[in-house]
């Protein structure tokens, strides 16, 4: 049954929307002497109408009155349109054509997305994935992303790795940081110095495209390239990371 539209004035509340309910069971009421069992859904709020089940000779005499707008017979009707899939060329009827984007990403084959969140993770430790270009923290309203808990951050083994989150992460009690055969990674993670103002140790190994640190102040592992347990100075590693304070090897150490 459809009266038309409201008169709700701007400040209109709950107490407005049960009257408009109660007013569609009288109106109903005043017809079949009851109206309990007969509607099962009333419009309140845009359009002013109920759901009711009638017989047709109710249904009929209930849409006399003037102040019935119209009365609409419920029908089921057939979805008629185009799955995305399909309009997207991805497959027509369960087949999949040789250019569509499901072959072109291969269904998702070891397609890898990495995402630090800010759970209360101690340790983490990403080992091995092929695929992985890329770490991001998980965005809220603080424009610098925190992991409050992390202490040990490690990657290792993903040689397609190739960036950090952007503009930094802060890990205020990361501790260590070990990266071991990332070939592509171009850089550390930014702003180290102030996000990570608890960081001790800095591990890295195979990771020959490392740029140079900002830090003033850390403590370095370098695990590749020593001579006999002593620190080599021709190793271009050591000129990307200038301006450390202080650099440890596994067997000695060096300031």
């Amino acid at each position: 049954m459809y009266f038309g539209s409201h008169d709700h004035s701007p400040e209109v509340t709950e107490a407005d929307f049960d009257q408009v309910t109660e007013t569609h069971h009288e109106f109903l009421c005043s017809y079949l002497g009851s109206s309990e069992k007969a509607i099962f859904y009333s419009y309140t709020k845009h359009v002013n109408g109920f759901a009711a089940i009638l017989e047709e000779e109710e249904a009929a005499n209930i849409a006399k009155p003037p102040t019935i707008v119209r009365v609409f017979l419920n029908k089921g009707t057939k979805l008629q349109t185009t799955p995305s899939w399909e309009f997207m060329l991805m497959d027509d009827n369960g087949l999949i054509h040789p250019s569509s984007l499901f072959e072109k990403a291969r269904f998702g084959e070891d397609t890898i997305i990495g995402q630090l969140n800010t759970a209360p993770y101690a340790n983490l430790d990403v080992w091995g994935c092929k695929n992985l270009e890329a770490l991001t923290v998980s965005e809220s309203d603080v424009t610098t992303p925190t992991l409050n808990s992390l202490q040990f951050l490690c990657v290792r083994h993903c040689p397609n790795f190739m960036s950090f989150p952007k503009g930094g992460f802060a890990a205020p009690k990361l501790t260590l940081l070990t990266i071991n055969y990332c070939d592509k990674l171009n850089s550390l993670p930014e702003k180290m110095h102030h996000l990570m103002p608890s960081l001790k140790e800095l591990q890295l190994q195979g990771c020959p495209k490392i740029e140079s640190s900002t830090m003033t102040t850390l403590k370095i592992k370098i695990c590749n390239k020593l001579n006999e347990g002593k620190q080599n100075h021709s190793d271009p590693l050591f000129a990307r990371l200038e301006g450390l304070a202080s650099v440890q090897s596994p067997s000695s150490s060096y300031t």
